[in-house]
C-alpha cells in the first residue's frame, strides 16, 4: 500500500540568486562580525521590434557570524556567487531596506571568480569528420 502525504501550506522564505558580486565587501564590527555586499542579476528579451532589452537588478547580502570573515576574504567585485538564503527587510528614514540573508552551511558559493583569465578550455563541439575513427 502507497503512503500518501498531506501538503502543508508553504510558508517557507526561500530565495536563490546567481550573479556578479557589484563591489568588494564590506567588513563591520558587529558581534562575530558583518560582511555586506551587492549582486546584480540580469534578464535579456527581444521587444516586439526585435531589439534587445536588459534589465539589471540589485540584490542586497548581509552575512554574519563566522562565515562573514571567510567571505570577507574569498570574494571579490566581479566574482559570480550563487546565493541561497532568505529575504529580510528592514525599515529605516520611511524607507524599506530588502537583503538576502545567506544560510549559514553554503548560502553563499564562487561560481567563477573575476580573475580567471579564460585559460581553462572551453567547451567546443566537434565535427564529426574531424574524428580519427
Amino acid at each position: 500500500m502507497a503512503k500518501t502525504y498531506k501538503m502543508k501550506q508553504c510558508d517557507q522564505n526561500i530565495v536563490i540568486i546567481q550573479g556578479r558580486v557589484g563591489s568588494d565587501p564590506k567588513w563591520k564590527e558587529v558581534g562575530e562580525g558583518l560582511v555586506t555586499f551587492s549582486v546584480a542579476t540580469s534578464e535579456r528579451w527581444k521587444d516586439k521590434s526585435g531589439e534587445w532589452q536588459e534589465k539589471t537588478e540589485w540584490h542586497n547580502v548581509a552575512v554574519f557570524g563566522k562565515n562573514a570573515g571567510y567571505l570577507n576574504d574569498k570574494i571579490k567585485k566581479g566574482d559570480i556567487v550563487l546565493v541561497k538564503g532568505s529575504i529580510s527587510s528592514n525599515k529605516k528614514d520611511d524607507r524599506v531596506y530588502t537583503s538576502i540573508k545567506p544560510d549559514p552551511f553554503g548560502g553563499v558559493k564562487v561560481v567563477a571568480s573575476a580573475e580567471d583569465d579564460g585559460s581553462q578550455p572551453a567547451a567546443s563541439v566537434v565535427d564529426e569528420d574531424d574524428l580519427p575513427f
